[in-house]
């Protein structure tokens, strides 16, 4: 745990085994997370393991987005129950910069196929959390989003003015190329 590489393989396995142990009390769970975030948050501040840097942008998972705090690698690892347990801690001017930060997250940048996490599908209950929270697409076209269950809850929540109109109750092209949910 001497390097960066070693000290995230330490980090994300910990959060696999206390996921994959489906722990019967989500409490207990809940708390083993807040000690991997205390172990990892002091040392994100340090900046340094050993002799190598390291930030949460340098996680093995960082793709598209750069993770930026456990909170955001829990969004990635869709940890439902921890995320919805912290959305409400955001606070601030840059909150709705932070929550939508997580939201392109978790319907972009959802798939994660590391050492154990075999993410495929994006999770609408931390999408509809964020959404709920305040989280805005600003700046993502609609055509990134290839999933119909995850337009549908977005433009139920209409959350910037690039949403397509509403219509009747199928989803299809429209002549602009953008996916419609027709009401």
């Amino acid at each position: 745990m001497h390097t960066a590489g070693g000290f995230w393989r330490w980090a994300l396995n910990s959060v696999q085994l206390l996921l994959a142990r489906r722990l019967e009390m989500l409490e207990i769970q809940w708390r083993f997370l807040e000690e991997v975030k205390g172990t990892l948050d002091p040392v994100m501040a340090r900046g340094t393991v050993g002799i190598d840097q390291i930030s949460y942008g340098n996680c093995p998972l960082s793709r598209a987005t750069n993770i930026t705090s456990f909170l955001h690698l829990a969004v990635k690892l869709q940890v439902e129950p921890y995320v919805t347990a912290h959305l409400s801690d955001l606070k601030g001017p840059d909150k709705i910069l932070v929550l939508s930060l997580l939201l392109r997250t978790a319907v972009l940048d959802y798939v994660c196929d590391y050492q154990g996490f075999q993410i495929r599908d994006p999770s609408l209950d931390i999408v509809e959390a964020l959404l709920q929270h305040g989280a805005t697409l600003d700046g993502i076209s609609m055509n990134a989003i290839h999933r119909p269950e995850l337009l549908k809850l977005i433009l139920r929540y209409r959350t910037n003015n690039s949403t397509p109109p509403l219509c009747d109750s199928t989803i299809q092209k429209s002549k602009t190329g953008f996916l419609c949910w027709r009401r």
